[in-house]
């Protein structure tokens, strides 16, 4: 009776633990309040990158006449936990009369996208799969072939990290040992009050 009692509420608490820690939201940016300094901005030439406009963020060139394939971005590094990772985000770039833009999303340096422009916004959802512990990046750029004499701009917008499963060393994190803990105070009681009627 109390071994099933003892196994049927470390199940509830292992349940309740993977619920509470489902689609948790590690990261989040709007860009409302600006671009924060985190964002680190370059280019493969050495020109202008950065926020073309408010409330979003907006890697950017001004081509130099005859200036091939160029790109445009910004990088930004997380310290994650262990877990399985999406991102979402909406994207958009501008449309070119004889050449191509593109808006780029890489995480950890591997590209995710490369999507030529189509003057609005796109919502992208990029599942990343299982990420171990430490440092990773996000970059959001514009990249352009054909390049002469003009404006390039990519734009993105309401940017979420969200993370499943997620562990620190292998540990299960503070919420899921709480539901645990909770779950076997709770079966301890039960067998104490159990006890208490038969005496």
């Amino acid at each position: 009776m109390y071994r099933k009692l003892f196994w049927a509420t470390a199940l509830s608490a292992a349940a309740l633990s993977a619920q509470a820690q489902a689609a948790t939201v590690v990261f989040s940016d709007d860009f409302d309040a600006g671009v924060g300094p985190e964002w680190v901005f370059s280019t493969n030439y050495g020109g202008a990158a950065g926020i073309d406009e408010g409330g979003i963020l907006g890697p950017y060139i001004n081509a130099p006449p005859g200036g091939g394939q160029l790109t445009a971005r910004a990088t930004r590094t997380l310290t994650l936990l262990a877990g399985d990772y999406t991102l979402d985000l909406d994207a958009w770039a501008l449309v070119c009369q004889g050449c191509t833009i593109s808006y780029d999303v890489l995480f950890d340096g591997v590209s995710l996208t490369r999507t030529a422009g189509t003057n609005t916004f796109q919502a992208r959802s990029f599942n990343l799969g299982a990420l171990g512990a430490g440092d990773h990046t996000i970059t959001l750029g514009m990249h352009t072939t054909n390049a002469s004499s003009g404006h390039f701009l990519a734009k993105f917008d309401n940017v979420v990290l969200s993370g499943d499963n997620l562990v620190s060393g292998g540990v299960p994190e503070p919420a899921a040992w709480g539901l645990m803990i909770l779950g076997f105070a709770g079966a301890g009681a039960a067998i104490r009050r159990r006890r208490a009627a038969l005496a």
